[in-house]
């Protein structure tokens, strides 16, 4: 009878002891949902609610990088911080607005003379180059192909190219108010926050909880360090962008080589832009004018651009940030599909702070290296 018991007994505890695989199952799901919910968070975050702060996002942004050259200006001219802020600050944005003022007196210059030359440019070299382009489609397709230079169908895809310039203009000129009422908060901002630096962080501070709040500090020092890393990743992948070119137009022998690469490779460093922007329409223009040699030349220094900035960019972010080349190009990639061209940038620094926050402890969101 006892024994009876005891089996009853052992039994019933053998029962009642959760199976370790349905535990783990369990654990996998609640922590799967936990960071599921955390991920959908920040991305309505980054998509709506940094719109609605973004002067003040920005305005933060530079008063923290302005707060180095505030701190030691204003110890070594033994001054207080309040006005050597806003000096700083000041002078700061008087810097910018002159150099945008040359930038664009510069593009003013330039397109005036573009349009002086305009006429000399079509009978030169517009008007042969359509000449020949003619007599290629009257070659290979006949009457037909040699008819779209006459009929209209140029001058239809002139006119919906204009109408889209147009409605383009349009759209960013309806734009403009909003955009110069961000530039004018985001200034106002960043002149508060830097004079008073140490209250603002402070009651941003203040509104975690304690045990949370050396994530905003380990945070903030973090994307700082990733912010410079990356910086010198894209000016090291621009100067190379910059060889390059410099290089294939020493050799093929193009007039001015220097000014030429340095303008492209700061177009390929810009949002949007690349060296494609250049290079392939160069490359058509003179497939119809007939240098076919060039053509294919330009093409074939825009292809060999193109593969090695793509295999040195994941590697020098990787490499300058700490991240592994597959956890760079993949953040990249999930960057850009996600968020567009700025999560270029944006994801690869997430997940730096995220690698930092876990090998340090205070995160678990993989196992770390034994």
């Amino acid at each position: 009878m006892s024994e009876n018991k005891l089996s009853v007994h052992s039994n019933n505890r053998s029962s009642s002891t959760p199976d370790p695989r349905l535990t783990r199952r369990k654990t996998f799901l609640i922590n799967f949902a936990y960071f599921a919910a955390i991920a959908c968070i920040i991305y309505v975050c980054a998509i709506y609610l940094i719109n609605l702060a973004l002067p003040f996002l920005l305005g933060l942004a530079i008063a923290l990088i302005l707060k180095p050259a505030v701190d030691s200006l204003s110890s070594l001219l033994k001054l207080k911080r309040k006005p050597m802020a806003v000096a700083v600050t000041t002078l700061l944005y008087i810097s910018a607005a002159g150099f945008l003022c040359l930038l664009l007196l510069f593009a003013v210059n330039s397109l005036g003379k573009l349009f002086l030359r305009l006429p000399d440019l079509y009978t030169n070299n517009i008007a042969p180059s359509l000449e020949k382009l003619e007599s290629l489609l009257t070659r290979f397709g006949g009457d037909k192909f040699s008819s779209l230079l006459t009929d209209g169908t140029l001058s239809g895809v002139a006119e919906q190219f204009t109408a889209r310039l147009v409605e383009t203009g349009t759209a960013a000129a309806a734009k403009l108010p909003s955009a110069m009422l961000t530039a004018t908060f985001t200034i106002v901002f960043s002149l508060f926050i830097c004079a008073d630096y140490n209250t603002v962080t402070d009651f941003l501070a203040r509104q975690l909880p304690p045990k949370h709040r050396h994530w905003l500090f380990d945070t903030k020092s973090l994307l700082l360090q990733g912010v410079s890393k990356m910086l010198c990743s894209y000016l090291l992948l621009m100067f190379i962008t910059f060889l390059l070119l410099l290089a294939a137009f020493w050799l093929l022998g193009i007039s001015s080589p220097v000014s030429s690469a340095a303008m492209i490779a700061v177009l390929d460093a810009l949002p949007l832009l690349g060296t494609g922007t250049v290079l392939i329409p160069w490359a058509l223009l003179e497939f119809i004018r007939g240098n076919i040699t060039l053509g294919t030349a330009l093409l074939l220094t825009y292809v060999i651009i193109t593969v090695v900035r793509n295999l040195l960019e994941p590697r020098l972010i990787g490499k300058n940030t700490g991240l592994d080349s597959v956890a760079a190009l993949f953040s990249m990639y999930l960057g850009w599909r996600l968020f567009g061209f700025w999560g270029l940038f944006l994801m690869p620094l997430l997940f730096l702070v995220l690698s930092r926050l876990n090998e340090s402890g205070k995160l678990r969101l993989w196992v770390k290296k034994s």
